[in-house]
């Protein structure tokens, strides 16, 4: 089975390091991309850089390595990344999850679907106008991060990220969300917030297979076992595609 693993907003390609060692020990193959200017890849940090961007990360990951068949995981600020990845790699896509993460509608960026409280702090706070800044209370208890080894490790490889990605508007014109499976797995305990919640219900109220854990918004580093078997269960689930690949029409960005 593929899996490939999309971080949140400021993090990267590593904080998925627990699950993916329980997944690769398994015998699957993960990838855990790291999004432009975010992890390894934040010398390249720059105002340029957008949603659009970090979706053709991962399109160009699925792309070169072809992948198919994937299970494809969002975490946070990456729901809306892999709901771009499907519009436009949507035969290489098993199955869409959607971790405690946004899911957006066309026309949305993610200061629409964010609490207004968090957008505002985002852009008011902006270095130079637009390389937002860590959050100060990102790790406790937002993430859930409460050993001083484990908040060191965090604190060292939590970069800013450009306000472009925030503000970018998702478009969605290929009709490939409607045809893939998709999983939503909701932190509780404390909840990540209203956006959150909202995003929750609306999987919930769509019919989408549905999965709670009882931790913060990092599951990956506080419960990995545990969300290491749901993403398996989840991905023995479902038959194994086979898709031709469809002509797909880009969509539309706009800042």
């Amino acid at each position: 089975m593929i899996f490939v693993l999309v971080h949140g907003a400021f993090q990267g390609g590593w904080c998925w390091k627990r699950v993916r060692k329980l997944l690769a020990d398994g015998g699957h193959e993960v990838f855990t991309p790291s999004l432009t200017g975010l992890g390894e890849h934040s010398h390249l940090l720059s105002a340029d850089i957008g949603l659009e961007t970090h979706v053709r990360d991962v399109v160009n990951l699925l792309t070169f390595e072809d992948l198919r068949d994937v299970v494809l995981v969002g975490h946070s600020y990456g729901g809306t990344v892999v709901t771009g990845v499907c519009e436009l790699a949507g035969s290489r896509v098993r199955r869409l999850v959607y971790l405690d993460a946004l899911i957006p509608s066309d026309g949305q960026n993610n200061f629409d679907l964010l609490d207004k409280s968090v957008a505002d702090l985002f852009r008011q706070t902006a270095m130079d106008g637009w390389r937002v800044e860590v959050p100060p209370d990102m790790l406790l208890p937002y993430l859930g991060i409460n050993s001083p080894e484990d908040c060191a490790w965090f604190e060292q490889r939590l970069k800013p990220q450009s306000l472009r990605t925030f503000e970018q508007t998702f478009r969605c014109s290929t009709g490939a969300l409607e045809a893939t499976p998709k999983t939503f797995i909701q932190c509780t305990n404390p909840s990540s917030g209203s956006a959150y919640e909202r995003a929750a219900a609306q999987a919930q109220t769509e019919g989408w297979a549905y999965f709670s854990l009882p931790t913060a918004h990092e599951p990956m580093w506080t419960m990995p076992r545990e969300l290491a078997d749901i993403l398996l269960q989840v991905a023995r689930s479902d038959p194994l595609i086979s898709q031709p690949e469809l002509l797909r029409t880009s969509p539309t960005w706009t800042s």
